[in-house]
Parts: C-alpha cells; structure tokens; sequence
C-alpha cells in the first residue's frame, strides 16, 4: 500500500508491505501481487497488494491458495513503470522531474 511518511515536518511517499506492515525500502526486494478467481471479467478491476519478496510473497500466495484463487505477481520496478506509463508519465518526464526536485530540494528518504 502507498502512504504519506510525515517526519521532520516534511511528507514523503512510502510503500507499505500489505503483508507484514513494514517499509519496503528496496524495490529489488519487492513485488506487486494480484489475486484472482478464474472468473475474471474483461474490465475489472482487481486489488492490487505490495509485499517484500521471500516469506511475505509466500504467505500472500497461501492467503490465495486458502481462498481458491490464483495468484500473480511481477517485480515492483515493472509494476511502477507501468503505472507511471498508465498515467501518462514517460520515463522522460521522469527523469525530468527528478532533476527539477534535486533543484528544489525536494524531501527524499
């Protein structure tokens, strides 16, 4: 899940592990996962989960498996990309805004 981090007076963009509660702090490390019947309909939406690699992955494909449903996931950069792309935020425009909040001193972890 996405949260705002409030810490000296400043708010910064976080992702929680929907699994565990912790920060994720290392995008290598993580993971999106979905879980889904074999019931799916074109269009719909499905919940979308964050979670640490390894033993939080695991546990989340249990939940799923105990639930009668299939579970996917793909690595967090990949994810992230293709949110951002859904948006219509190129990684041009990315990079872009990266140089202009290292300008600003924009809060970062």
């Amino acid at each position: 899940m996405i949260r705002m981090l409030y810490k000296e007076g400043r708010y910064s963009a976080v992702i929680i592990c929907d699994h565990c509660q912790k920060r994720i702090e290392d995008y290598q490390l993580a993971a999106e996962s979905v879980m889904s019947g074999n019931d799916k309909k074109d269009g719909e939406l499905l919940e979308v989960f964050h979670v640490h690699k390894g033993e939080c992955l695991d546990q989340m494909e249990n939940k799923a498996t105990a639930k009668g449903l299939r579970m996917g996931w793909s690595e967090l950069r990949d994810h992230l990309l293709q949110v951002s792309m859904n948006v219509g935020l190129s990684p041009e425009k990315l990079l872009e805004t990266d140089q202009r909040h290292k300008e600003t001193g924009f809060y970062q972890l």
